[in-house]
Parts: structure tokens; sequence; C-alpha cells
């Protein structure tokens, strides 16, 4: 499969600041759960559309001090592929090109936030996508 990243795009972004100001007086060891979701779809004239959402909560003592959630996109062309090399694609390919993007957007919003840079881990679109395949529901016959 022949695959061209075309544009990267901001589609949603958000940060929610609820405990500000009183968050910034107290130490900053939150409890974080980043959650990715990645997904698409095909467009016209050899075009796909591939969409990455990162949800980021920081909860300090049970409470949510910072979310985050960005939803990054990309617009993709592409040539010579089957169905299960475009859902790959889509699954696996796309949102990794897409991640160091949102990555850096999170990190940012963090920032502009008034807290310390968040740093989003690597992630493994491969093994998130065979994790996937393998919690499918078997197609009846």
């Amino acid at each position: 499969m022949k695959l061209e990243l075309v544009r990267v795009y901001t589609k949603d972004l958000s940060l929610e600041n609820p405990l500000s100001p009183a968050v910034f007086g107290e130490e900053w060891k939150p409890e974080v759960d980043m959650r990715l979701h990645a997904g698409g779809s095909r467009l016209e004239n050899g075009l796909l559309e591939s969409v990455l959402q990162v949800n980021v909560e920081a909860r300090l003592g049970g409470r949510p001090a910072m979310v985050i959630e960005a939803v990054v996109g990309g617009l993709f062309a592409f040539a010579e592929t089957t169905d299960e090399e475009l859902a790959r694609a889509l699954a696996v390919t796309c949102p990794g090109m897409l991640y160091p993007y949102a990555r850096e957007t999170v990190t940012a919003l963090s920032v502009r936030g008034g807290f310390p840079p968040f740093l989003m881990q690597p992630a493994d679109f491969e093994e998130i996508w065979r994790r996937q395949q393998a919690a499918a529901p078997e197609p009846a016959d």
C-alpha cells in the first residue's frame, strides 16, 4: 500500500482546569489516566481521514485537576490497497504518524494550563490493534 500524509490538523481541543487557582498551591503528584482512540474513514479521490483522540485526566485527591481532550486529524492519500490493508492503515499506520503531533499538542496545552509538561509515552498501535482484533467477536456462519 502506498500512503502519503497530505495534511495534519486539530479537529477539537479542550483544557479544563477545575481546581484553579488553588491547585497551584498543592504538590503536583497527580493520578493520571490517559486514553487513546483511533478511527477514520475512506473519502473520495483516493483519500483517507484518520483521527486520533487523546483524553488525559489528572486527579489530585480523587478530584479532577487537569482534563485535556485533543483530537488530531490527518488527511492521507493512498493507492494500491485492499480492504484489509486499509483497515490496518487506519488502525496502526495513520495513528502512528499522527501521534507525535498529538503528543506535542497535549504537552503544550498542559503548560498553557499552568501545569508541568505532560509527556505522553510512546504508544504501540500495532499491539493495540492486535488486542482489539483478539477481543472482537467471531462472525457467525
